[in-house]
């Protein structure tokens, strides 16, 4: 059974930092999440963290996630 997740970045404006859900139970999908985030960058840190709209994101990358990750 896969571990799927997304990621969703939020300061400035909210961002999904993956083009499709990635199944991190594998090596392969561990190594896209592990270079996603590491890939994230901060904005200058007077910058306002819009969680608000992030969590918006993260809510609409998990309603709209296909039916083989939903159902994981």
């Amino acid at each position: 059974m896969g571990k799927y997740i997304q990621i969703v970045s939020f300061s400035g404006t909210a961002n999904i930092a993956l083009t499709e859900w990635v199944d991190v139970s594998t090596a392969d999908g561990m190594n896209i999440a592990v270079a996603a985030i590491n890939g994230l960058t901060s904005e200058t840190a007077n910058k306002d963290k819009n969680l608000e709209q992030g969590l918006a994101k993260a809510y609409d990358c998990v309603m709209s996630a296909p039916a083989d990750v939903a159902n994981k």
